[in-house]
């Protein structure tokens, strides 16, 4: 267990690092380039390939389509217990432990299954350790529509980004400001409209909110106990009234305790103008 949760500590690390580089330049705003596909960070250290499942099992597509949504539920409710390849395999850079004693080198095969090689720095002994592949169940999901290339679309993907590949372990409290961290221009936040005492004002990330609205109406359909939750102060238009959830600096704020006996783990990304997040429950096989 102390393994898979530093294997799932570099997982988190590397998908914030991901969404805070390449910070577009003050004088205007730059819309990120969207991929076909999101790649989605997976807890057991590899990384599902959407693209990349499609062509290698082109006998599901005809029938679920080929959104990322309906590829990834394909594969947690068929395709790894079908043996399907989800990603290409992959060798991750080596890791260097804390006191320096050592260097882990993280394998993840086309299956997903994980190899770690841990050497001696001293002696150059070796040793290779398994971690089996995660069972992920779908507890929900949900998606919502919104306006790419702008700013307050550029908020939205990088409040999902940042978001993305949350685990929260049994008894612990998620909380949404806090994974997303402060809305500055540095990070890449834009200015783009917010409600503000019954208007519509620009500030500062406007947006994320659509982010932990989507996020609250999937946890809706869970059993997992919402703690803290805050109405807007006028309807939205992208959820229906009572799935909506707003934020606001450290005042306002999401949070859902897990009170389930297995760690909970957070998808979330955006693919042809919708935001998706999915809540999934792992288990060890």
């Amino acid at each position: 267990m102390k393994q898979v949760r530093k294997l799932l500590g570099v997982v988190l690390a590397a998908a914030v690092l991901i969404a805070a580089v390449a910070v577009p330049a003050k004088e205007a705003y730059a819309a990120p380039t969207a991929a076909v596909h999101p790649v989605l960070h997976m807890p057991d250290g590899g990384d599902f390939d959407p693209a990349f499942y499609a062509q290698q099992n082109p006998d599901i597509v005809p029938i679920i389509g080929n959104t990322t949504v309906e590829l990834y539920k394909h594969f947690l409710q068929y395709g790894r217990k079908e043996g399907r390849a989800y990603m290409k395999g992959v060798v991750k850079d080596p890791q260097v432990s804390e006191d320096g004693s050592s260097i882990s080198q993280v394998t993840v095969t086309d299956g997903g299954r994980v190899y770690i090689t841990t050497a001696d720095v001293e002696t150059g002994e070796s040793s290779v350790e398994v971690v089996e592949p995660l069972e992920m169940k779908l507890l929900a999901t949900c998606s919502t529509p919104y306006k790419t290339n702008c700013a307050r679309g550029g908020n939205v993907e990088l409040a999902s980004a940042f978001i993305n590949g949350s685990v929260v372990f049994p008894g612990e409290v998620f909380s949404y400001s806090n994974t997303v961290g402060p809305r500055t221009w540095e990070r890449g936040f834009r200015e783009a409209g917010v409600y503000l005492q019954g208007e519509i004002v620009q500030g500062m990330g406007g947006g994320i909110c659509q982010v932990s609205s989507t996020l609250y109406s999937a946890l809706l359909d869970t059993k997992l106990l919402v703690v803290e939750r805050h109405p807007h102060s006028m309807p939205v238009t992208y959820i229906a009234t009572g799935r909506d959830a707003t934020v606001s600096g450290n005042v306002l704020d999401l949070k859902f305790m897990n009170n389930s006996e297995h760690p909970v783990y957070v998808q979330s990304f955006c693919e042809g103008g919708y935001i998706t997040v999915m809540l999934l429950e792992m288990t060890w096989a």
